[in-house]
């Protein structure tokens, strides 16, 4: 108990002068009065030697709410018993948790009830509000002065007149005293064996933490490596740079990446790192939608940044979006009417937001030929004729008349243009080439 804090503002009145079994029972009546169905079951009631880490058993409806008391007047309570608690509530199925003491809280037991919510911290001051002034208790109610301190039992006053020679009585044999030196070497044999066998428990504990530590931050790097065994430029040998190749979807789930998640949910579980078992369950269920090919819908694609990006592409006359997923572009020559384009475009979309919610659609501008007329449509991480889930591909999109008429009017003033620049440019070369 050395290593424990002392109390701020040490309280002297009614309540910390009962005993625990008064302020269990105190608590009975309170919890009574609030409606719940209360099931004593600490060591202040007849006949029980241990409580199980729980003094009371609360129901109300579907709650159901376990409650220890720490009748501690001297010390803070720290944060073991908050962890302590969290546990048996897990182990019975508890809605929530209640950790009482008629003194105070250390900072870090506040910190942990608030770090790890469903338990409910209260202290002396809460503790007094809740069940009123209290009449000063009677000589059988009376708790130790100091709650670390045992209260010591009264000597027997035949046992105090032995030892000072006025009662008569046997004094102890010779084979007494051996008796006696006997057994009080086994308990020092006992308690050294209990006490190594403590210390070998905590060294083995801190080296299954550091060794667990060490597994999930291994499997961290697994994880976060798409291709940890390397097998990935075995395969794509004499292929273009995967590192410009578009994101890829409706593949089936890679199993080592996928025992690597849940090695790092696990790890990070048995760790108490929340923030990890977050971040792995994150990525397991990336990788099961984006195996589903359905799109992401925290990373939508806004429609203007995505026409603004594409334009920036080699190749790209007009861009306009026929629908929520589906992107009409007039490529300027049929060249530009290709795989690579699509695969450039989507590349271009891909820090804006999911490109799996985008379907590619290119059309020359100026066809000539039956065969430059048609629609060349991909997902950006599909192949081609496939689509993601409630997506609707458009395959050889023609625009309406009255958008194609008004896509033709609105680029006559600049095909004038260019006709009259061409003329005059063939009427200065013509005027300029001497004749032969």
């Amino acid at each position: 108990m050395g290593g424990l804090k002392n109390v701020r503002n040490r309280r002297d009145d009614a309540l910390s002068r009962v005993d625990w079994k008064r302020l269990e029972s105190l608590l009975v009546v309170y919890y009574r009065g609030q409606g719940y169905e209360v099931e004593h079951c600490g060591t202040g009631i007849a006949g029980r030697r241990f409580d199980g880490g729980v003094d009371l058993k609360l129901r109300k409806g579907d709650e159901y709410i376990v409650v220890e008391c720490k009748h501690w007047n001297a010390k803070q309570v720290p944060h073991n018993p908050v962890h302590q608690l969290l546990g048996v509530m897990v182990n019975e199925g508890a809605t929530g948790a209640i950790l009482v003491t008629s003194g105070e809280f250390t900072a870090y037991a506040r910190e942990s009830a608030t770090k790890l919510g469903h338990v409910q911290l209260i202290d002396g001051d809460a503790l007094r509000a809740m069940i009123g002034p209290l009449p000063e208790p009677e000589v059988g109610e009376l708790g130790p002065a100091n709650d670390h301190t045992p209260m010591l039992r009264p000597r027997r006053r035949d046992e105090e007149g032995r030892r000072h020679g006025d009662v008569p009585g046997d004094s102890p044999s010779l084979g007494q005293r051996k008796d006696d030196l006997v057994w009080k070497i086994a308990a020092g044999i006992v308690i050294g064996m209990v006490v190594l066998g403590a210390l070998r428990s905590c060294v083995a504990s801190y080296q299954e933490r550091q060794a667990m530590a060490q597994f999930a931050a291994e499997v961290k790097r697994i994880t976060a490596d798409p291709d940890p065994l390397g097998l990935r430029s075995v395969a794509t040998r004499g292929q273009p740079n995967p590192s410009t190749a578009s994101q890829r979807a409706g593949l089936p789930l890679n199993p080592l990446r996928t025992a690597g998640n849940i090695a790092t949910i696990q790890g990070a579980a048995l760790l108490g790192d929340e923030e990890g078992a977050r971040q792995g369950s994150r990525r397991m269920a990336d990788d099961m939608r984006r195996s589903m090919k359905l799109t992401d819908p925290s990373r939508p694609i806004d429609h203007e940044a995505a026409r603004a990006a594409t334009m920036q592409v080699s190749g790209v006359h007009s861009v306009a979006w026929i629908d929520a997923n589906n992107l009409l572009i007039y490529v300027q020559r049929n060249e530009f009417r290709s795989q690579s384009v699509i695969d450039t475009i989507c590349h271009q979309l891909e820090p804006l937001g999911d490109t799996l919610g985008v379907i590619v659609n290119l059309k020359t501008r100026a066809a000539t030929r039956p065969d430059e007329r048609g629609t060349m449509s991909r997902n950006c991480q599909l192949a081609s004729g496939d689509a993601a889930m409630f997506q609707k591909v458009h395959p050889n999109y023609d625009p309406p008349p009255e958008v194609t008429a008004a896509y033709r009017a609105s680029q006559k003033p600049q095909l004038d243009a260019d006709r009259k620049a061409q003329g005059e440019a063939q009427r200065i070369i013509e005027a300029t080439t001497p004749e032969m």
